[in-house]
């Protein structure tokens, strides 16, 4: 099941968060810098805040994990994170070795 039809522009501001997020995971999972710029951030935090928070969006099978609190007066990009389901201290594990 999806969430329904969206206009163009909601339908393009969902790409535009998840392309951000996502370069972070990757960036996290291979060990690099990730500074996303300020301006971007502000954007996808006024975006994403506006995503409802039900079953259908956040959980197992759904687009986002359930929000993960991040301290008051966190930097924005942490709070995009938090309210995306992701700790923002999140490292990858190091490779296991033979």
């Amino acid at each position: 099941p999806g969430l329904g039809a969206f206009p163009l522009r909601i339908a393009i501001s969902f790409h535009f968060v998840d392309y951000l997020i996502h370069a972070w995971d990757v960036a996290r999972a291979i060990g690099a810098a990730s500074d996303p710029d300020g301006e971007l951030t502000a954007t996808a935090l006024k975006f994403a805040s506006r995503w409802p928070d039900s079953q259908e969006t956040r959980g197992p099978g759904a687009p986002f994990g359930p929000k993960v609190e991040v301290p008051a007066g966190a930097p924005p990009f942490d709070r995009l994170l938090g309210l995306l389901g992701r700790p923002p201290d999140w490292t990858a594990a190091p490779p296991r070795t033979a």
